[in-house]
């Protein structure tokens, strides 16, 4: 399982978009590479993108994509061991997730940093209402005890990560993708300072090489 996972994390890194759908790509991949690309059982899951399913209290099988009578055929033919494997990747990509989760959470001041940003966002927007307001624009709401740039010096890893993740919601694709992959660096322990230059660079060659378009 660990070596699946280094895998799936490896080919994770170099695809694109959202990345629990890369992760789940990369996981069926990695499983492929484990048991051999020519196993009848993988290919089935993956030419039909086949899904757990559960019906009349028994575990089942979703087929998403159309297949033949002959195809149905086989896949009931295998079901038991279709549905085993499907559990097998369901609990690798929870796994995976975990994973990721717990990278998250280690990063040092990173809670720290997203409550004292989310207190700033408040404040501001409780400022903003009482000015609006004749009746409340004597009485000012108290400003955080604590400022977010304060503690993004304290904690660069944190303020790298808050970086890399407000890119992800860019207007562009290019910079979302740029985002994702420094945001992925970051919280695999990479240095975040090589992450968000080369992040940043990426962004820079896009927008040079479209200057124009």
């Amino acid at each position: 399982m660990r070596n699946i996972m280094k895998r799936a994390h490896e080919i994770a890194r170099n695809l694109e978009g959202d990345y629990q759908a890369r992760m789940s790509l990369a996981l069926r991949q990695a499983w492929e590479e484990e048991r051999g690309l020519g196993n009848e059982v993988t290919e089935l899951i993956s030419k039909f993108e086949l899904k757990l399913g559960f019906r009349d209290g028994k575990d089942g099988i979703k087929v998403m994509r159309n297949a033949t009578k002959k195809d149905i055929e086989k896949i009931r033919e295998l079901k038991d061991v279709i549905i085993a494997e499907l559990k097998k990747q369901k609990a690798a990509e929870k796994a995976a997730a975990e994973e990721r989760e717990a990278k998250i959470n280690a990063i040092e001041g990173l809670k720290e940093l997203q409550k004292a940003r989310n207190a700033e966002e408040d404040y501001h927007h409780e400022f903003n209402r009482r000015m609006e307001n004749e009746s409340l624009s004597s009485f000012l709401p108290a400003r955080p005890a604590v400022s977010s740039k304060e503690i993004a010096a304290q904690y660069p890893r944190a303020a790298a990560y808050i970086k890399a993740e407000n890119w992800k919601y860019a207007n562009n694709y290019a910079k979302v993708a740029a985002g994702q992959k420094a945001l992925e660096r970051i919280i695999n322990g990479e240095n975040h300072e090589q992450a968000l230059a080369d992040m940043e660079a990426e962004w820079d060659a896009h927008r040079e090489e479209n200057m124009w378009n």
